[in-house]
């Protein structure tokens, strides 16, 4: 018996010396597995390191670029908690998987989306189903906390820390909810997900809802953005590409910089495609207001996205001094160096024109309309044959204290004329013509024919004046505000809000 005892002791002995021996092992033998699975997807310096394991859970740390002590210069999870039960395990169930202090890369391209460091042959789109199989994995629950995504794509790079909770109401499916911010945008922002992972490839649906509140940068300077924005999406990618459609919708957005301040930005855009971005005919934003040196009201837009990365203006009109300005159809590519466009003026109050440039002594009345063809190259605005005539009659008075270099031509009986005649210049025709590059060698002719009541007895006078000296500056100086950087220009373009209702013209007087 006492044989028996003993051998009964040396065989317990044994067997806690092993499971010991196991405990000890098991947690490099189970992150040499996961490593080398994880370096088969293509991270050649992966490392999964098991911490701890226990009867209900395994603790471990995960590092794409090596084991380097943190994720703050590299890829990876600082910690990940596996939860597990003995009725899961046998449902070949995980109950629930916890990241903690997750950073990762997203790469965005013409060949799909791919995590930099992956070392594949074939191009992003080529493996993807492969990284992406882990969504196939039987987990019931995935929680995410104090994560990082750093996105890169050809609109430009931006940071997004995010935290959220996902369920998986069976294989290959995800549900969940995520919070997160785009910085520098804004701070807040909700996304509801749903993804479908199979054979064909994977499919997520998102809607997603934030609050803009932060600093956009365009051409080097720094605006003040705030406002609401929503984007529902499902995206597609099977191997091949990515493909799906979206909406985006923004309501109240407000940028303010030191080019120009644009308010009550409303509108809907549609994207039929997302590789290449592509929109359908009539998408449109508006604007209340747009200040670019001329205060600018009841802007809109519509235009489409086409093939070969052409912007496509169907309409743009603008309310600006009781009139509106309408910029003809027009389409432009974003290689192109030079752009050419119309605009239209119509009903504009040609008191409240002169009182955009603050003329010392200048009064005018009456209304304006016509045509200026304008060539935009690099930062230069150019206008050839641009003309504004008034619709009507009305009157010209300019009387200035200080007279400017035209009009003070002390003895010239020509410049004695023309002074006399504008002090209360009756017009029947009035014409400003406006030729070459703003602010540089511009050209602003201002053509007269009618009468002064004052002088020698209403005799008919036809003027045709070049403006130079004080009036000449200062218009040249008010048309510069149009010299709008090509990185913000198109943004601009972008904006309008759609009313109902006519422009009023400003009444005529005589």
């Amino acid at each position: 018996m006492r044989g028996l005892l003993w051998t009964v002791v040396q065989v317990l002995g044994l067997v806690l010396l092993a499971l010991f021996g196991v405990s000890r092992l098991l947690p490099d033998l189970l992150g040499a597995s996961a490593s080398s699975a994880i370096r088969g997807a293509g991270f050649a310096d992966a490392v999964f390191t098991v911490e701890h394991v226990g009867w209900e859970g395994l603790d471990a740390r995960l590092r794409l670029g090596g084991d380097t002590g943190t994720t703050e210069a590299g890829q990876g999870v600082d910690a990940i908690r596996l939860e597990y039960s003995p009725a899961g395990l046998a449902a070949g169930r995980v109950d629930r998987v916890t990241l903690t202090g997750a950073r990762l890369s997203l790469r965005v391209g013409p060949e799909g989306v791919d995590l930099p460091g992956r070392e594949v042959s074939g191009g992003p789109a080529a493996t993807m189903p492969g990284w992406l199989s882990a969504l196939r994995l039987p987990v019931a629950e995935l929680a995410v906390d104090d994560a990082v995504l750093s996105l890169t794509s050809p609109l430009g790079a931006a940071t997004v820390p995010l935290s959220g909770h996902l369920t998986s109401p069976g294989e290959g499916r995800l549900d969940g909810r995520l919070e997160l911010s785009l910085l520098p945008i804004g701070p807040r922002a909700t996304a509801e997900l749903r993804a479908r992972s199979g054979p064909s490839g994977l499919t997520v649906d998102l809607d997603a809802r934030a609050g803009l509140a932060g600093a956009l940068t365009l051409g080097g300077e720094s605006y003040a953005l705030d406002g609401d924005a929503r984007l529902q999406a499902r995206v597609r990618h099977d191997g091949k590409g990515l493909d799906g459609s979206a909406e985006v919708r923004v309501a109240g957005l407000s940028l303010r910089g030191p080019a120009f301040t644009v308010s009550g930005v409303n509108g809907l855009v549609a994207l039929s495609s997302l590789d290449p971005v592509l929109t359908p005919p009539g998408q449109w934003l508006s604007a209340n207001s747009i200040d670019v040196g001329l205060p600018l009201t009841e802007a809109l837009v519509s235009f489409q996205v086409r093939r070969g990365e052409r912007l496509a203006i169907e309409q743009a009109e603008v309310r600006w001094a009781g009139g509106r300005l309408r910029m003809l159809p027009a389409s432009f590519a974003s290689g192109d160096r030079r752009r050419s466009l119309t605009l239209e003026a119509d009903g504009l109050d040609l008191e409240q024109v002169l009182a955009q440039f603050e003329v010392q002594g200048l009064e005018a009345t009456g209304t304006l309309g016509g045509r200026i063809p304008v060539e935009l190259e690099g930062s230069g605005v150019r206008v050839e044959g641009g003309r504004l005539q008034a619709a009507g009659t009305g009157r010209v008075r300019y009387d200035p204290a200080d007279p400017p270099a035209f009009l003070g031509g002390g003895g010239d009986s020509g410049t004695a004329v023309l002074r006399e005649a504008l002090r209360n210049f009756h017009y029947d025709e009035l014409a400003l013509t406006i030729d070459g590059v703003l602010g540089k060698e511009t050209v602003v002719g201002l053509k007269l024919k009618g009468a002064n009541p004052d002088f020698q007895g209403g005799r008919p006078v036809a003027l045709n004046v070049r403006l130079s000296g004080a009036l000449d500056r200062i218009l040249r100086s008010g048309l510069r505000s149009y010299q709008i950087p090509d990185s913000v220009r198109e943004r601009i373009e972008q904006l309008g809000t759609p009313k109902t209702g006519n422009a009023t013209p400003g009444k005529q007087k005589r």
